[in-house]
């Protein structure tokens, strides 16, 4: 929840900002552009690099879940099983 707050928030300063041509013309450049600082296709040239980079990073990086004893599963085997008789 909080990062979609957070994504909504960004999306409506910054970008929003750094894609008006007139925003970029009054406070970024020195002189007078045709173009803003990002424009639609950067932007979604950008995603989609970050969503790559942060999918390649949890494939490779993610730690794995140590194995449990035999005897903690039959356990929570059991306990799942008298759950459902219950």
């Amino acid at each position: 929840m909080l990062g979609q707050i957070a994504g909504i928030f960004f999306n409506n300063t910054v970008i929003t900002n750094l894609n008006s041509l007139s925003f970029c013309n009054s406070y970024i450049y020195n002189e007078i552009k045709e173009v803003p600082v990002l424009t639609m296709q950067n932007y979604i040239i950008l995603l989609a690099l970050v969503f790559f980079v942060s999918s390649f990073l949890l494939l490779f990086y993610q730690e794995k879940q140590e194995e449990l004893d035999d005897g903690i599963k039959n356990i929570m085997l059991i306990t799942k099983f008298t759950f459902y008789l219950i």
